[in-house]
């Protein structure tokens, strides 16, 4: 189900999910991210679906719980600046320092907004990439050792 690594998808800008669509979107990120267990902890449509155009919604882990996010928006807060870490994805090899924004607000059009920080930040920023088409060897620098 997962796209495989090193894949031109992977770089495509999702569209806008249309409100008739959100049910069967949100299906299909909870069952994706169910069937990676403990591998991942968020999910980009772009990531899970080869027979259509990527739509912007992803799924991640808030509270030990799924959420699935439609047509998002992160809203960084400057007040907390911003940090560069290591991070790995299941699309792309290796490891990356990436720079994020440690603090912000979640926004879409099925969940009401959430406020995230640290790890649950970090993790929406990367989900919203994928739908950009920017993946961590874009982003960040590539860890060598």
């Amino acid at each position: 189900m997962l796209i495989q690594k090193n894949t031109n998808v992977l770089h495509n800008v999702s569209e806008w999910v249309p409100t008739d669509s959100y049910g069967w979107v949100i299906n299909m990120l909870k069952l994706a991210m169910k069937s990676l267990s403990n591998r991942a902890h968020g999910l980009a449509h772009v990531q899970v679906d080869r027979g259509s155009t990527p739509l912007r919604a992803f799924a991640m882990k808030l509270d030990g719980k799924v959420e699935v996010f439609i047509n998002p928006v992160f809203k960084p807060s400057v007040i907390g600046g911003s940090s560069t870490e290591e991070e790995e994805c299941l699309s792309v090899n290796g490891k990356f320092n990436v720079s994020r924004f440690k603090k912000g607000k979640l926004i879409s059009q099925n969940q009401s907004p959430v406020k995230l920080s640290g790890f649950d930040a970090r993790v929406c920023q990367h989900e919203i990439d994928h739908l950009d088409g920017i993946l961590i060897s874009d982003a960040g620098e590539k860890v060598t050792s």
